[in-house]
């Protein structure tokens, strides 16, 4: 080995916390593995002497690129613009990302990021970062990165490749300077004369302020094929919300341990006209302090700074002087504790699961024969109390304010989950003896349940609770050519019900399968998990997809929000009788209908 040569110091190895255990496609650490790779490769060549030079930037090769200027573009986030060495470009697509190497000691780190500039055969590019107050190189990029300075980059690297017109939506999701990979495809598909993709971003950030490349895509708005929805729901026409607290305005987050005092929106943001003023309660209790003050608020300020600064000096000035509402001005619910005591004592404390501080809320437990917890509610309104339980019925308890006791009340709950013991005991054999879909996490209240029958075939059980063993109510869920053959043997085999079985052995019996247990099916499982074809999740407010295209070539389910919400917006094509919308399936483009979804 020639003793002249001078290896490259070892590339340094990040820590395991570094690593955010999002499953990024490309990991701090497995871009470690790369570099240590890229830096034994390099040894290996300098001790067999071989010193040919490659100035060409690839995903091995590093060069060093010169900063041509840096740009603020808001708190903390830089927009640095480089140029390649002479005769030197790259090409890059839409999504893709270099690595950025610094020295530091012994070792050397290394950053991927994303290039911000429009994708193509390029001499120039231009990376957005954010510096973080305990980052490496965030504190190398804040002592060294000035124009002028030369910072190795090595790329371009990612596998992302879009193609024009391959969807008919397409939604893109970022938040903060996740921006960056968004902005290039909004810009690919917005500047593509002959892609008709329509594009809609969903942006956020922390503040107003914080929003990166805010003109940039209120420009792309002007084009019919991009839409920034930045008016959210429920408000339709609000495009910022400033919470008041008692430290004075603070952002959409509030102040830890503030309460929430008030809203005001602005849909004409940063213009004043059309606002509308929401105050909470404590709010108002201080204005009316302020003798003519409300109007002040609502008729003069002439810039939504202005009334920010009055709201704000009259909360902090009422809270230093600690002018707020007393408890007395509002409502408070009456206790008779005495009474309340007397009720437990009766009932017996061991029978009490918990108590709210000033008891206007009880808890009280019981076991039924076949030794389930069942917890009665009760919340005293005035001295009246309400009653809440997990019944599949409700409990006809009618309260008499001169006679009735607390005690009675309690006797009658421990009857009634006597009443309901054999419904209770088939809906527990239902649940171990099949595979369960819905609810995801069953009540004693629920008396439903959603089984897996076959691949995309469901049923839907309906149980009688006074007579939990008769044949119940079933609805078939699924393409109509998947579960014709199911229906068929139910009707043709009826008279095979036994009202003396379980409900899971007795559908075995009428369909002449055995039902699948989850547990149980280790292999082939994704042949019965179900997606929405719409959200591509499972669940949705804990509900599987229960709408199937009828196509036997398709038969892809939908949540019926998923479904309904998609036929909704295709003005052009859908059409409504009544509550039932009828349109194209989204997957083969085939009619289908749906109803709207149970409220």
């Amino acid at each position: 080995m020639d003793s002249r040569v001078t290896l490259p110091p070892e590339p340094l190895k990040p820590e395991e916390s570094q690593c955010c255990g999002q499953g990024c496609q490309f990991c701090i650490l497995d871009i470690y593995q790369q570099e240590l790779l890229i830096w034994q490769k390099k040894c290996e060549e300098l001790k067999n002497c071989q010193f040919e030079q490659n100035n060409k930037m690839s995903p091995e090769n590093y060069v060093s690129c010169v900063i041509e200027r840096v740009e603020k573009v808001c708190s903390a986030v830089f927009l640095f613009h480089f140029k390649l060495p002479e005769n030197n470009c790259i090409k890059y697509t839409a999504g893709q990302h270099v690595i950025a190497r610094e020295f530091t000691g012994d070792s050397t780190i290394c950053r991927p990021y994303t290039l911000i500039s429009l994708p193509g055969l390029v001499t120039t590019f231009s990376i957005l970062i954010k510096l973080y107050d305990d980052g490496m190189m965030s504190n190398i990029i804040r002592k060294k990165w000035l124009a002028g300075y030369a910072v190795d980059w090595r790329g371009p690297i990612g596998e992302y490749n879009y193609q024009p017109n391959s969807y008919r939506n397409v939604l893109l999701i970022a938040a903060g300077t996740g921006i960056t990979p968004v902005y290039q495809i909004a810009r690919m598909i917005i500047d593509n004369p002959e892609d008709e993709t329509r594009v809609v971003l969903l942006y956020s950030c922390r503040t107003y302020a914080d929003i990166i490349f805010r003109d940039k895509f209120h420009q792309l708005q002007d084009y019919w094929n991009f839409k920034e929805p930045r008016k959210p729901r429920p408000t339709p026409n609000v495009d910022r919300i400033l919470f008041f607290g008692a430290n004075g305005v603070v952002d959409y987050h509030g102040v830890k341990g503030v309460p929430w005092w008030g809203t005001s929106v602005f849909p004409n943001y940063p213009s004043h006209e059309g606002c509308t003023i929401n105050l909470s309660y404590d709010l108002k209790c201080v204005i009316r302090n302020e003798k003519g003050f409300e109007e002040k608020i609502l008729q003069g300020f002439n810039s939504v700074e202005e009334l920010i600064d009055k709201l704000g000096n009259l909360i902090k000035d009422h809270h230093k002087r600690n002018l707020l509402c007393s408890n007395t001005e509002k409502p408070s619910v009456a206790t008779n504790y005495s009474k309340v005591l007397a009720e437990i004592d009766a009932i017996g404390w061991e029978k009490l699961s918990s108590v709210n501080h000033d008891f206007t809320e009880l808890k009280l437990k019981m076991y039924d024969s076949l030794n389930h917890q069942h917890i009665l509610n009760v919340k005293f309104n005035n001295n009246v109390p309400e009653f809440f339980t997990e019944y599949p019925r409700n409990v006809n308890i009618e309260w008499q304010e001169d006679t009735s006791t607390l005690s009675e009340m309690y006797s009658l709950f421990c009857q009634e989950a006597e009443h309901y013991q054999d419904f209770w005991k088939a809906m527990e054999e239902l649940d171990a003896g099949c595979w369960v879909l819905e609810p995801e996490n069953p009540s004693r209240r629920d008396t439903y349940r959603k089984i897996s029958i076959a691949p995309n075939v469901s049923l839907k059980i309906e149980v009688d609770p006074n007579h939990p063993y008769v044949f119940p109510s079933i609805t078939w869920l699924g393409s109509e050519t998947a579960v014709s053959k199911f229906r068929e043997k139910i009707l043709d085999r009826i008279e095979v019900w036994d009202n003396d079985l379980p409900i899971n052995t007795n559908l075995e019996r009428l369909l002449e399968i055995s039902l699948p247990l989850k547990q149980t099916l280790d292999m082939g499982t994704e042949n019965y998990e179900v997606t929405c074809c719409i959200c591509y999740s499972e669940r949705l407010n804990g509900e599987v997809p229960s709408r199937t295209c009828d196509n036997p070539n398709c038969g892809q389910s939908f949540h019926i929000f998923c479904l309904y919400e998609w036929l909704r917006s295709l003005i052009q094509t859908t059409r409504k009788q009544g509550n039932k919308v009828f349109g194209e399936c989204p997957y083969c483009e085939q009619p289908i209908s749906c109803n709207p979804p149970a409220s």
